[in-house]
This record gives structure tokens, sequence and C-alpha cells, in this order.
């Protein structure tokens, strides 16, 4: 009989055994055992592959570090690449599965750490079948061997103990500085921590290898922590696992017995049974909210587990195994886990296990008659960002562009985030219809602020184009002026307003018929409007003369010392009737004011021959340029190059 396993285009045959059965004189028989070795290539290199069976609380780089293919520590980006690259189908190699198969390597590869050399396993030399005696040996039951547990399993006195030992042995632990939006989490577990271990027993082990730490929660950008490293060890002393559970054992074998070549004896562990079996659940009827909240919480940049077995072991044995399809886990980046029972079908004795044995887990439940925007409030209040702001208070900021922001919910995730002005805003409009403009959607993304319209059936509105929004943009017209006088000409010739430049102006004369005196003044801008008479000057007219001016029913308008130009025009064009606005203000959508976004272009705004006017020196973002694009509005940029 031949056994054959071929998984590859490249194959070497191997005939590993002919082993004497039972014969007669008259004939003899022999099993051919052939084994088919699959070679894989990756990045030029050559390497034998073979399946695995995921166990209970298997990961990569445990099965790896189990297999010999590389030592401990965390798992190489290269080792990432290459298991996906062996296993197209697994999407993600941090989330598998018990009894998922997967094609692993099974030598060591170039490029990773390789194991130490008290995990090297010594090969069983591969011996010439003896001659079949005339009677079977019979083989004597071998003893079972029997796990030793470390000696460094949790002393009596708890973590702070196991700190001291990690503390003295140089080869047990490294100090890392916090990187910007780092979580404890994250840094644990890029030190090849598995994550059924991360939460409660080693973020209390480095908590307590860190007293100055009162809040693993808050760890802030540039702290320098003090973190243990992954390895057997230290998982045995945490959870005090007998050393070797797990991995393959070979006993030898007693005296008289002959094991068969190439053959090798694997003391499986058995996993640790569930504490309860999975309650008989109803249906659920709460498939929409779920979707909703997974959703956008998705949006909101956290981790959202909902698919698959989640696997909450007991310390004092078995475990829950939790159905994340039917009960989603928010996994926030603060290293919180809420674990959403929206249909409150977990037994009640399940949840106070989870509560009891996991302090950064949280169940949610809603309240009686509780919409998904309720619960969506309470969870965001449950999440311990820094600081939400709801209805009513809104959020206002400069970037060039003034905006001012109003929505159901406003969120800085962390301090930093607050300060930088990156920012989560959530809003439930009443239809789809009424979502936050596309493109000052996008506008503001690139600004680091994150924009969530969501509509309770399931619709997630922008920052993609939708059907009906404004094409192209308005066209802006350059205004260039050399200098602050040029502008106010300009300005006027706008408006159709003629005018004068450098006229004399007789205010006084007297004498007689001989003229013996004559006072006149020379303004540099004269018009008549509506039968008023103006005179603009540019420079700060002493008060008598304007006085002078004003007593002979001549309107001074005059710049003042250290005037913008904005402002000056604003009040020209003012003083002339025209109707003037600061600044022209955009609506981002149709929502209504206490939960819309809406921009404030920075300029003057002005009526001129039946035509809306923004005269603005800001440059038009070209994302914002189509919100502007309607038919009665013209845009106009100015410069002034000497504005003195």
């Amino acid at each position: 009989m031949k056994l054959k396993i071929s998984l590859a285009a490249v194959v070497i045959l191997v005939l590993v055994v002919i082993w004497p059965v039972q014969v007669r004189p008259e004939e003899e028989q022999t099993i051919d055992l052939v084994k088919t070795i699959e070679i894989k290539e990756y990045e030029g290199l050559k390497f034998t592959v073979k399946e695995y069976k995921v166990e209970v609380g298997d990961s990569i780089s445990k099965i790896l570090n189990r297999q010999r293919v590389f030592g401990p520590g965390p798992l190489p980006d290269k080792a990432y690449r290459l298991v996906k690259a062996l296993n197209p189908d697994l999407k993600n190699p941090d989330l598998i599965l018990p009894g998922q198969r997967l094609t692993l390597p099974a030598e060591v590869i170039e490029g990773l750490p390789a194991p130490a050399a008290d995990q090297s396993v010594a090969k069983v030399p591969v011996k010439e079948p003896a001659k079949a005696p005339d009677k079977p040996i019979e083989e004597k039951p071998r003893p079972e061997a029997r796990p030793k547990v470390r000696d460094e399993a949790l002393p009596a006195g708890g973590f702070g103990e196991l700190a001291k030992l990690a503390l003295g042995d140089a080869t047990k632990h490294k100090t890392v500085t916090v990187a910007r939006g780092e979580r404890l989490a994250n840094i644990l577990r890029q030190q090849g921590i598995p994550e059924h271990l991360i939460f409660n027993e080693f973020i209390s082990l480095t908590q307590a290898m860190n007293p100055e730490m009162t809040d693993p929660n808050r760890i802030q950008a540039g702290q320098q922590i003090r973190v243990p490293l992954g390895s057997a060890w230290i998982e045995a002393a945490v959870i005090g696992r007998p050393e070797g559970s797990g991995t393959d054992q070979v006993p030898a074998p007693p005296a008289g017995t002959r094991a068969a070549p190439e053959t090798r004896i694997t003391a499986k562990v058995e996993p640790p049974q569930p504490l309860m079996p999975p309650p008989a659940l109803p249906p659920s009827t709460t498939v929409a909210a779920r979707t909703a909240l997974s959703l956008i919480f998705t949006r909101i940049g956290e981790r959202v587990i909902s698919g698959g077995q989640q696997f909450l072991p007991l310390p004092s044995g078995g475990q829950i195994v939790i159905n994340t399809q039917s009960f989603p886990i928010l996994d926030l980046s603060s290293g919180q886990r809420i674990l959403l029972d929206l249909d409150q079908r977990l037994p009640q004795e399940m949840i106070e296990l989870i509560r009891a044995n996991w302090s950064h887990y949280t169940v949610f439940r809603p309240n009686k008659g509780e919409s998904t925007t309720q619960m969506l409030g309470r969870l965001l209040s449950g999440c311990h960002y820094y600081q939400i702001r709801g209805p009513g208070n809104p959020w206002v900021f400069d970037r060039g562009v003034k905006i001012k922001i109003e929505a159901d919910w406003i969120i800085w995730p962390t301090q930093e985030d607050y300060n930088s002005g990156r920012a989560v805003v959530i809003t439930l409009p009443d239809s789809p219809g009424l979502g936050t403009s596309p493109e000052l959607a996008a506008y503001l993304a690139d600004l680091g602020v994150k924009i969530i319209d969501f509509h309770p059936r399931g619709n997630l509105i922008g920052p993609e184009p939708r059907p009906g929004a404004p094409a192209g943009g308005i066209e802006v017209q350059e205004l260039r002026s050399t200098d602050f006088s040029e502008f106010v000409k300009a300005l006027l010739e706008m408006v159709g307003q003629r005018y004068e430049t450098d006229l004399s102006i007789p205010l006084l004369q007297g004498g007689g018929s001989s003229q013996e005196f004559t006072f006149t003044v020379t303004a540099p801008l004269f018009f008549s409007r509506a039968g008023v008479n103006y005179v603009v000057t540019f420079n700060y007219t002493a008060g008598e003369v304007r006085q002078l001016l004003e007593s002979h029913r001549f309107k001074v308008i005059a710049r003042m010392p250290g005037e913008s130009s904005q402002v000056f025009a604003q009040r020209l064009l003012a003083a002339m009737g025209l109707k003037v606005e600061s600044g022209l203000t955009i609506m981002a959508s149709r929502r209504g004011s206490s939960r819309n976004i809406e921009i404030t272009m920075p300029g003057v705004v002005f009526q001129s021959g039946g035509q809306e006017m923004l005269l603005t020196n800001s440059n038009v973002p070209a994302a914002l340029s189509p919100l502007l694009s309607r038919p009665n509005l013209k845009v106009v940029k100015y410069t002034i190059v000497n504005p003195g």
C-alpha cells in the first residue's frame, strides 16, 4: 500500500521504511510507506512545508516557535508575509480558529531568528529494518511522560514578585518608548505575547513592573515603560502552565521495544472544555442595530470582531466561547473591549463570570425601547474618549476657512487628538439625502477631521461623491493691484462707480472781490452718489480738516492707521449704501442648524447690479470650489503688491 501527500509541483519521494509484519514461510509481505515532501519557494528560498491543524489557544508565532521554525520573540514581518503567501485564504494571520488547517514551513527559514540550542530536537537515526522474528514482539505499554512544572511558576507574592524576576533578568524584559497613538496592548503584541494572555495577566504584570503607571489605558507618546518579553518561561509563570504543554514530547522507549523509524510520539494536550455549553438562543431581532453599530465604530477607527469564536479562558479552568457573529466585540484602541448583547440573550451567570475575570471587558445591553441613536450615545459614553460634544455644543475652528460644526456627536478619542484638532464627527440624519457634502467631507478629512453620516437603514454617507453633487467648480477672477489706491479704484469700478482723482476742492476764500485768501483741499478720490459728495483719502485726515469737509456736506472716508484692505473695503461699500456682509457662509447640508456644518469664506460679500460678489484675498480651496458654484455668485481674489 502506498500513502501519498502531493500539494506542490516539486516533490521528492522518500522511501521511509520497509516494516516487517507477520509472514508465512511460503510468502514474504511488506508495507511500503512512501512519503511525499512538498517544497515551496518564497523570495528565492526553498523549504519544505506541512499541514497543521489549529488547536485552542494557538497563534501563528506560538505554532512556528513550537515547530522550531524560529526562536522566541515577536513574529517578524517576513514570517507574516510567508504565512499569508502559503495560505491565500487566510485574511488575517492574527485571527486563526481551532480546527482550521494551515500550510506552514517545516524547517528553519533564512532571515528568521533561529531557535535556541536547547529547542533543537535530535533526529532519531534511521536504522535498517531487522529481520522479522518467527513470532511478533509483544510491546509493553509505555509509561506516560509527566510534564515537569517550571520552577518559575507564579510566586506567592503574585505579580509583584514576578515583576522582580522579570526586571532582574535582561533577557526577560526590555524598555520601550511609546509611539504616538500606541496602546499598551499593541506594545505587548509586538513583544510576542499571546493574545489570550495580554489582558489581565500581562497588563497586570506590566503595571507591576512600572509602579509609576497609575492607569495602563493612559500611556503617553514619548513615555518609557518596561515590558516583559514573550517567552515560554514567563507564560508558564503567569498561568502556572506545565513545561512543554502544547509541544511535542518524545519519551524514550522502554528497553526491549523497537520504535518505528522516523516515528515521533506526540503528547497531545486536550484543550480546556467550555465552562458551560452555549445557551439555546432565540432568534435575533437586532441585526440592523448590530450592523449599524459595527459599521460606525469601524469608521471611527476601532476594531470590531464580528466573525468566528472568541475564547475567554478562566483562571480556575475551563473557558467561555463567544460567537462574535451574534455577539460582536468592540476592540477599542484603549485596550477596552465591549461585548454587544443587544438581544439580551447571554445568561446572567456568564455575564457575571466575564465581569469577574476580565476587567477590560464590558457587556453592553440596551434599555427597553432604546433606539439605535440612544444605544450609540450610551456606547460612546462608555468608551471613555477624551472629549465628546453633543448637539447644541458646536466646534468652531479656522484653517484659512472658518468652519463651524454641529453634530449628534463630536469625538476626540485622545488628548493628543484634541490638541491637534483631529476629531470624529457623527451625525444620524433623518434621510440619506441629508448627508454632509462629499466635497466638504473630503476637505475636512485632509485636515484630520473624519465625517461619519449614518442613516438608520444602514447607509453610510460621504465622503464619496453622491448623485446630484455639483460638478467642477466656480471660476475665480484675479484682481492684481500695485498699491492700495489702485485697489480702491478697482473696487469702485467693480460696482460701476465713476470717480475723479487728485481733485482740488476750495473750501474757504475771502477778502472781497480781490479774493485775498483761499483754502483748498486736494481729494485723492472724489465721486458723487445719490446726491452725496464723497472724498476718499488713503492717509489719516486731521480732525479739523475732516470737520471742515463735513461742514461743507462732503462725506469723508479715510483709511485708519493699520487698517486692512478688507476692513476698509467693507467700510467704503457700506458708506455708499450697499448691503455688505463679512465672509460668505455656506451650509454643507439641509439637515437643520443644530446638526449642520457651515463654512465661511473670508472676504467681503456685497450686491452689485443684481449680482452677488465675494471679494477675498484668500485662496479658494479646490475641494470647496464646487460648493461656491451657483449662477448668481462671482468670486474675485485680489492681490495688493504694496499694500502700504
